[in-house]
């Protein structure tokens, strides 16, 4: 199938400049000369052998200790998203009111949230054509979307009247971008801050208007989520890797669309997001796939030595690895793969996955993997400052896709 580029929310197409690795040992030097008798020749065996394990298990600490920082924050984190989570279903209890009716909001029924924050920029976003253009393009995606899972080129009419009506969006996007905050253009289109007015905009549109309830229910969700967000952004420095911040805001608004559409029902959920698009990138306007979108790149394999390759060569060649250095780097990559899980690995892949329209959550697996990866070769092989900036500005993703056998 000719590959179909549909841009749903105007993207910057920043490069997939990937660089990503594992800490695996170096397996010893060579040694060099060898001994004029046996006994020599077997010590020198056995001392390489020796150094060998011991740098084995300096590296196997340094992984331990890692581990334990990362189990440590986990478990902190954890303790936050109880507490969060206790306060949230608190908050909903106290508006819950017995008996009360499930009215239609009258007045303003498009909805209009947060409109005193980010300099009152929200203000002044369209909001009636947000939500005309997003109905409608929801719609069209829903259509298509059969023809792209069987490999097929879909109706190019539906097609342009996708991009058409995106050019709507991106008006909004770039409107609010300098005032709301996430990653990229995509990463303020789709704040909770813009995307419960976006809900409201699309649902009244549609004819399938948010219950006064309802609008209660998701600003006080979209409230909560603007207040992790903030917290989440204050603990991020200068050190920060850009992939890391990248999955982090792509679980957190997975959170927000997750109790959002928890609110509403099937009839509204599925005219935002359609079940057969949702939470694909560049198909789903209402997920945490938006800010993915010019950042996926599909990897195919028969072989997970593809993989290995792609990683070495392409992925990490902005780092300009050096022979041995490569070689190195295949060795961490293959013992990385090997501790990927394999229902991740080899996951059932489609015509939609191959295209680049692959599920969040299976983008956010491979990110932290990724980040992970790159994290080790840089220990590995000992980065320099100027290659460390190169990995922390790290803002790609590889999706290894497991090619269907013949007859699929």
């Amino acid at each position: 199938m000719k590959p179909v580029t549909l841009i749903l929310v105007a993207v910057v197409a920043a490069g997939i400049g990937l660089a990503l690795g594992t800490v695996l040992d170096g397996g010893g030097g060579p040694s060099s000369g060898s001994a004029p008798s046996e006994d020599k020749g077997e010590r020198a065996a056995i001392d390489t052998e020796i150094e060998q394990t011991r740098e084995r298990i300096r590296l196997i600490q340094a992984e331990t200790a890692t581990i334990t920082k990362e189990a440590d924050r986990l478990e902190a984190e954890n303790a936050e998203l109880r507490e969060k989570i206790a306060s949230t279903r608190h908050r909903l209890a106290e508006l819950e009111v017995p008996g009360e009716a499930e009215t239609i909001a009258v007045s303003d029924a498009t909805g209009r949230f947060f409109m005193d924050r980010y300099n009152g920029v929200l203000k002044k976003v369209d909001w009636k054509s947000v939500g005309s253009s997003m109905g409608e393009m929801s719609q069209l995606i829903k259509a298509i979307v059969p023809a792209l899972a069987r490999g097929e080129a879909p109706d190019m009419e539906k097609v342009g009247t996708i991009q058409k009506l995106n050019s709507n969006l991106l008006a909004a996007a770039v409107l609010v971008q300098q005032e709301v905050g996430g990653t990229g253009i995509n990463g303020a289109f789709s704040n909770p801050a813009f995307m419960v007015n976006a809900m409201a905009s699309t649902l009244h549109a549609v004819e399938k208007p948010l219950t006064e309830r309802q609008r209660k229910l998701i600003e006080t969700i979209a409230t909560d989520w603007l207040a992790s967000d903030k917290k989440r952004m204050q603990a991020y420095d200068d050190a920060t890797w850009t992939i890391q911040k990248l999955y982090e805001e792509a679980e957190l608004k997975d959170g927000f669309f997750s109790d959002a559409f928890a609110v509403m029902t099937p009839e509204q959920v599925e005219a935002l997001s359609p079940e057969v698009s949702r939470s694909r990138v560049r198909l789903d306007l209402f997920s945490s796939s938006l800010i993915y979108a010019a950042r996926v790149r599909p990897v195919p394999f028969d072989e997970t030595k593809e993989v290995v390759d792609f990683f070495v060569i392409q992925g990490f060649a902005g780092f300009r690895l050096n022979d041995e250095e490569k070689a190195q780097a295949t060795d961490l990559v293959t013992r990385w793969l090997d501790e990927v899980p394999s229902n991740l690995l080899f996951r059932e892949t489609n015509a939609l996955d191959r295209e680049g329209m692959v599920k969040s959550d299976r983008v956010t697996a491979w990110a932290k993997l990724e980040a992970n990866l790159v994290k080790r070769l840089s220990e590995t092989i000992e980065f320099d400052e100027k290659r460390t900036k190169l990995a922390q500005m790290v803002g790609g993703v590889a999706v290894p896709l497991k090619k269907a056998s013949e007859g699929e």
